[in-house]
Formats: C-alpha cells, sequence, structure tokens
C-alpha cells in the first residue's frame, strides 16, 4: 500500500474538519461500532479481529494504518495493487448478527462510515462500495463510488440494477457517509456530509415483499481492469452500526376451548409455546384480577396448556384470563 501519494496532503488537511462531524446519530441501540484504535496497525490486521473477515487474507491488501490524517490514531484501508493480473474483488466486511439480540428485530437501521478514496496515480481507476448483506451471504443492497471515467459518481444497486443518483464524491478527501435503512418497508436513504445523495427509494429488489434482514455490511474494491489494476485505495474510520430494536412479547394465547367438567369444575385450554410460562388470573367483574398460582408450564413437545378451576361456589359468574408470565392484565 502506497503511503507516500502525494495527493495526500489534500486528504490530510480536511481530516480534522471532517472528523468532528462524526457524531452520534441519535438515542438509537449500538450494535456495533469502532474507531479501529483497539487494533494492531499493519497489513493484514483488519480481517480476524472482532467480527471483521476479508478475502485475499496475507496479500496485504487490506489492514490498519496509523496516523495517516490528522485528528485520528488508526484508520482501515482497503486498495494497493493485486499481485496478480486476475484479481477484480476485494472486500472486507463485519458480521453484527451476534450483536442483536435473539428475537429482537430491528425496525430501522443507521450505518455511518467516515471514508476517503486515494485516486489512482498508477494503472486504472476503480470502484469503491459499501455493501449490505444478509447474515446468509446474499447481497441486499449497495452504494458504488465509481473512479472510472465514464461512470464517475456515486451509484446505487438493489441487487437487480445499478442507477446513478446524480451525485458525485471528491477523491483525496474524507467524506461522511451516513445510511439510513427501514427493513419493515424495504427502503433506505442517505446523504454524504449531511446533503442528500437520494431520499427514500426502494432497498433491495431480492426478496422485496420480505427482504432478509441486514447481517453484514462489507466494503469493497471492484477493479475494473485485473490486467491494469490501479493503486487506488479506499480508508475508512469510524465505523458504526446503529438501529432501533424491537423484541415482541409472546404470543397471545389462543384459547382453544373452555368447558364445564361433570364435577363442576371448569378446564381452560389454550395453544402455548415451548417451555413457556402462563399465569391465569379470575375476576367476577372484568375490571379486578386475581392471579392464580402455581404458574402453568410447558415442556418442548407441549402443543397446548390448560387449567382446572375449582367449580364456583355461590358466585354467578367467574371470568379467566390466560397471559404470558412478565405481562400484567
Amino acid at each position: 500500500m502506497k503511503l507516500s501519494n502525494p495527493a495526500f496532503p489534500l486528504l490530510c488537511g480536511y481530516g480534522l474538519f471532517l472528523a468532528g462531524l462524526a457524531q452520534p446519530l441519535g438515542a438509537e441501540d449500538i450494535i456495533y461500532q469502532t474507531d479501529f484504535s483497539d487494533f494492531n496497525a499493519g497489513q493484514d490486521q483488519l480481517a480476524g479481529r472482532e467480527g471483521w473477515e476479508g478475502s485475499h487474507v496475507g496479500q496485504g491488501l487490506h489492514g490498519i494504518d496509523e496516523d495517516i490524517y490528522v485528528g485520528q490514531d488508526h484508520s482501515a484501508y482497503l486498495g494497493g495493487t493485486p499481485t496478480d493480473n486476475q484479481t477484480d474483488l476485494v472486500r472486507v466486511y463485519h458480521s453484527f448478527h451476534e450483536a442483536v439480540p435473539q428475537q429482537a428485530e430491528i425496525k430501522r437501521l443507521q450505518f455511518q462510515v467516515l471514508f476517503g478514496i486515494v485516486e489512482s496515480l498508477i494503472g486504472g481507476y476503480d470502484t469503491f462500495s459499501f455493501v449490505f448483506y444478509s447474515e446468509t451471504n446474499e447481497f441486499l443492497a449497495a452504494l458504488h463510488f465509481d473512479t472510472t471515467e465514464f461512470d464517475y459518481g456515486i451509484w446505487t444497486d438493489d441487487g437487480e440494477e445499478a442507477t446513478y443518483t446524480g451525485e458525485v464524491f471528491l477523491t483525496d478527501y474524507l467524506h461522511l457517509l451516513t445510511v439510513e435503512i427501514d427493513p419493515q418497508n424495504n427502503q433506505w436513504q442517505a446523504d454524504l456530509d449531511g446533503i442528500p445523495i437520494f431520499e427514500t427509494i426502494a432497498f433491495t429488489s431480492q426478496s422485496a415483499n420480505s427482504p432478509a434482514p441486514v447481517g453484514k455490511i462489507a466494503a469493497e474494491w471492484r477493479i475494473s481492469d485485473p490486467s491494469d489494476p490501479g493503486d487506488n485505495w479506499l480508508l475508512f474510520d469510524d465505523w458504526r452500526v446503529t438501529g432501533t430494536l424491537e423484541t415482541p412479547g409472546p404470543p397471545v394465547p389462543d384459547l382453544t376451548t373452555i368447558q364445564k367438567l361433570a364435577d363442576g369444575s371448569i378446564e381452560l385450554r389454550w395453544n402455548a409455546v415451548p417451555q413457556g410460562q402462563y399465569r391465569v388470573y379470575t375476576s367476577e367483574d372484568g375490571l379486578d384480577w386475581t392471579p392464580i398460582d402455581p404458574l402453568i408450564l410447558t415442556t418442548d413437545d407441549s402443543p397446548q396448556a390448560f387449567y382446572t378451576a375449582s367449580p364456583p361456589s355461590a358466585i354467578s359468574r367467574r371470568l379467566y384470563r390466560v397471559q404470558p408470565t412478565g405481562f400484567q392484565p
């Protein structure tokens, strides 16, 4: 990786100002964030740490730089000159699936990164991208920053078609990219340095009616001509993923039968979830409810739960309510 690129002083000159823009996106749940300060500096020091993986490990095509621009300690890089004339794609990616609590749904996902692209001095001009994948590696969408002569600019990609946004970026300059994804409605929007690149459009064409949730975000280097690779490269820092997380409560019990037995007792049966816990409540007026002990427990192979109440005495009526534990009537 060539750190002696004479264009770099321009990148450094704007670093202190733009680094100050990298602020939290708001009161969201932090899923993953890093400024790479805990990573060792050097080639191939990114993949294999903190959930980061990558292709072409051991070839020095990605790693951690130190003191590259003003105001930052460590930053990550992707690019350089491939060791062969066949490589057309190099990527590093971070998987954050395990950081999301089990059963939690991501209602809104935000991604923010500080990045700069140093253009080629030798060889061709290539494309750098931030790509969104499902946890099972299904391509969902991407933002391409194309440095080639005829397609220069920012492109969206929904997995079916790449579309020019009409916006451009500066090489040898630090930009702050902010992406917001609405998985529920399959929509997204993005801005660069606080200026919209595009507003609310379809996120992915892959299973658009029910797209897989984002589980990985990648930085990718697409080499336009493997026989003439550029020495351009991508610097990125302050990688931050946040989201609005929602953990659904237990499903509402579905009462299947309520019957009076021969001895006058009342039996309730309802559909249950395995390893569930349920509380039965009684009331005479539908306003004041009294919990009944013990809890009703279900097993792995128990699709139904039931409770048998003793026959009412002089009470003309009795109401029953079944709820998963942890919720008040």
